[in-house]
């Protein structure tokens, strides 16, 4: 177990050290041409919020969860469900590409600074963090285990609206899911927090055009995360669980950060780095077969790793579905991620390139171009993720519970209330859309970073007019 780490991180180091040399030797090449916003980043954070609804759906089972889930752990299809259901850290990923693309663009526009970029980053992430604690007190499903507990055991924490539509009672609300545990949306402010202050260490003096120095920094940190990330759960997380028995609540946030439940920055900070590499690469004129080759190569070490990884410990138990990742499914998992994101960054840019050789029919194509629906699950990702499981139960509870009771027990009628969850999903953002996504939290998301960017540049103005 203690080979293994070890071994992995110089191969993928290696890797990076040599690729990103191949990056500087060939800037004169045709590089990546892109717009302010990709949409294959659109379409899969929008594919990802798509799966999450259809796997969340299985929650409203009425039925032993634990034991369907072990009776299915020998069915293929099953057991890709349960990796792809794991695969909360795709949205830590994505979020670093697109944060890292933006204050890459802001540094080589002269339109921000070291204090902007920290003030605005820090801003957002705690926006991140706090939202996703009230809204999913006041409006989440049940969640039964976690911490202590294995899956589907030990007390059931209630939200405090859906809570009390399901049992008619107002609960309190409990300390474990509000403060001690931490989801994707907490994750991503936590490491927005820590990759903006990195970056403003590299971009200071015009430090964003060293595009190798900053990779290769970047790459190495993302990797190093990933490859301690096995060693410091096996030691920390017995020292979370003995501090939530004691009751120790700083020992158990401060460890709980690291090594908790469920999405914690042991690896998700890794996978971040790993997509601010790749915003890098995007916005820092990559020669884009390089761009091509270097994520081929990186997703294909992970990749065999994890798959040997999988070989040598096996399936991880279902019971620790809630924990944080191990280290065979940390590998295979950003493995997957690089080599989708790279095949499609890559496919629509050079998309573009054919385009932009006949410019007339591209304006006219353009034109015509309709946003699909896994874009517009992209554009509203954040709405659903936090409204999804309360929209899904509201509806299971005031309606289909009165008129068909029982139904939640038939295994086939919760997949196929999924899919016409996702179905209505799409025909409210498709009407949601036409008014400019008012009132969605992504917009709110929008309107807070243009609020904090007006204002910082409105006290530098005042700053530089009182020098005169």
């Amino acid at each position: 177990m203690l080979k293994w780490p070890i071994i992995s991180s110089w191969i993928v180091i290696i890797i990076q050290q040599s690729t990103y040399q191949i990056i500087t030797n060939s800037i004169d090449k045709k590089v990546l041409k892109h717009s302010r916003r990709l949409k294959s980043l659109d379409s899969l954070r929008g594919f990802a919020i798509f799966c999450m609804v259809l796997f969340h759906g299985f929650q409203l089972l009425e039925m032993d969860l634990l034991g369907v889930a072990s009776a299915l752990t020998e069915n293929p299809v099953a057991k890709v469900i349960e990796f792809m259901a794991r695969m909360a850290g795709i949205f830590v990923f994505i979020s670093g590409i697109s944060n890292s693309m933006s204050i890459y663009s802001r540094y080589s526009k002269g339109t921000t600074n070291g204090k902007k970029t920290i003030m605005e980053s820090f801003i957002v992430g705690l926006w991140f963090i706090i939202l996703e604690r009230v809204v999913y007190r006041f409006l989440d499903r049940p969640v039964t285990g976690g911490g202590i507990y294995d899956f589907d055991t030990g007390p059931t924490y209630y939200s405090y609206i859906l809570g009390y539509l399901e049992t008619g009672v107002f609960h309190p609300f409990p300390l474990y899911p509000t403060f001690f545990s931490s989801g994707a949306l907490s994750m991503m402010g936590l490491s927005l927090m820590f990759y903006s202050v990195l970056l403003v260490i590299l971009f200071h003096n015009e430090g964003y055009k060293r595009i190798h120095r900053n990779l290769l920094i970047v790459g190495i940190l993302a990797t190093f995360i990933i490859v301690i990330s096995p060693f410091l759960i096996d030691i920390l997380r017995p020292i979370w669980v003995q501090a939530l028995i004691d009751e120790n609540y700083g020992k158990i946030i401060l460890v709980g950060i690291l090594v908790g439940d469920s999405d914690p920055m042991m690896p998700f900070l890794g996978f971040a780095l790993y997509g601010v590499a790749i915003g890098i690469e995007i916005k820092g004129k990559v020669p884009k077969n390089i761009f091509l080759l270097v994520g081929i190569i990186v997703s294909s070490i992970y990749i065999i790793l994890g798959t040997i990884g999988y070989i040598i410990f096996g399936e991880p138990p279902v019971e620790h579905i809630l924990r944080t990742l191990p280290i065979q499914t940390t590998h295979l998992q950003i493995g997957i991620m690089i080599l989708i994101v790279t095949m499609l960054v890559y496919s629509e840019i050079s998309k573009k390139d054919k385009r932009n050789t006949n410019k007339l029919d591209y304006k006219l194509k353009k034109k015509k171009e309709r946003m699909t629906f896994l874009q517009l699950f992209g554009k509203f990702s954040l709405t659903m993720y936090l409204l999804e499981s309360f929209f899904g139960s509201v509806i299971k509870l005031l309606i289909l519970d009165k008129v068909f009771p029982g139904w939640a027990q038939n295994m086939a009628l919760v997949v196929c209330y999924s899919m016409i969850i996702v179905i209505l999903w799409f025909f409210i953002l498709k009407i949601w859309s036409k008014f400019g996504q008012i009132g969605s939290y992504d917009w709110m998301t929008a309107q807070i970073k243009k609020r904090v960017r007006k204002t910082l540049s409105e006290k530098e103005l005042k700053k530089n007019h009182s020098k005169f």
